[in-house]
This record gives structure tokens, sequence and C-alpha cells, in this order.
């Protein structure tokens, strides 16, 4: 039987036991480090913890998210660049402009340029990140990166649309 090792995002039922749910139907056995190390939505993670975790469980050479750098590039630009960075700063433009913080849960006439101020920030980080670490790495074949206008799901901050394909390049 493979093993799969999993370092979820936080202690949320869909970040932690829908894998489960998932491995065992795929006959994968699943391990994940442990609930005290992980973010617990007021507090954040012990990274420290969970990188000595993963040393210990993962053999050498292993990548935790495969080997797709397509996959690699999108799980940085969205938990990376917008949910730790870009969002933060968006909420705080934000709430600059109307001197308190706006709704969570809908942005209401503020969607327009909370879209607008995300698409500004993200996709410059985006395309350099793309540049930088990516292209030159993706051996014989010759991709360049597409990307749409990143937008809101929906009228809130809590997730982005990220609108990318990759494109062959001609010669």
């Amino acid at each position: 039987m493979k093993h799969v090792l999993l370092i979820p995002a936080d202690t949320r039922p869909v970040t932690l036991e829908l894998p489960y749910h998932l491995a065992r139907v795929a006959g994968l056995e699943m391990r994940s480090s442990l609930l005290e190390i992980l973010d617990q939505m007021n507090q954040p993670g012990n990274t420290a913890a969970i990188a000595e975790w993963l040393r210990r469980e993962a053999p050498a050479g292993v990548c935790a998210l495969g080997d797709d750098p397509v996959a690699h590039f999108f799980h940085l630009v969205d938990d990376w660049l917008y949910q730790s960075r870009v969002r933060g700063e968006v909420q705080r433009a934000l709430t600059e402009e109307l001197g308190k913080p706006p709704s969570p849960y809908d942005l209401d006439e503020l969607q327009w340029g909370a879209e607008l101020a995300f698409e500004q920030r993200l996709s410059p980080l985006a395309h350099s990140l793309w540049q930088q670490y990516f292209a030159p790495r993706l051996p014989g074949v010759r991709l360049d990166l597409d990307w749409g206008r990143p937008r809101l799901a929906w009228p809130r901050l809590s997730n982005g649309v990220l609108p990318l394909r990759l494109v062959q390049e001609e010669g």
C-alpha cells in the first residue's frame, strides 16, 4: 500500500478529514502531522514543528505536492501570494478608505475597487514568480503564462479566481 503524508492548512474538516476519506477510496494510507502543531484558526501553526515532522516522516527527495510545476505554481500563488500577502494588503487598503474594516460577508459597492487592488497587487507578483522560478525549470518545454484578470469569487475577500493557463510558445 502506498503512503501519503498530509500537512493540512488547518484543522477544518475539509482540509483535514476529507483528504483521509479520498485517500482511503484510492487505496492509500495517509498520515498527517499532529493536530496540536497545525493552524487552529485563532493561532498560527507551529512551522518549526511541522518542518521537523516532515523531515522525520518523509523519505529524502520526496516532494509534498508531487512533481507538477503548474500545481506548485498555483498553490504558491493562491496560498502564499494571495492568502498570506495580497489579501491582507487589500483588506488594509479598504479599511483605510472606509475608516473601518469592510464587512467580511459582503463587500457590496467596494467589490470593484477590491478586485482592482487584487489584480494590481497579485498580477506582477505572480508573473515574477513564474519567470524567476518556474519558466526556466521546465526542461524541453517552452511555456508562457497566460494570466487572465484575477477576480474575487464572490463579494468577499476570502477566495479569488485565478484564471491562468499555460500556452506553448512559438519557435
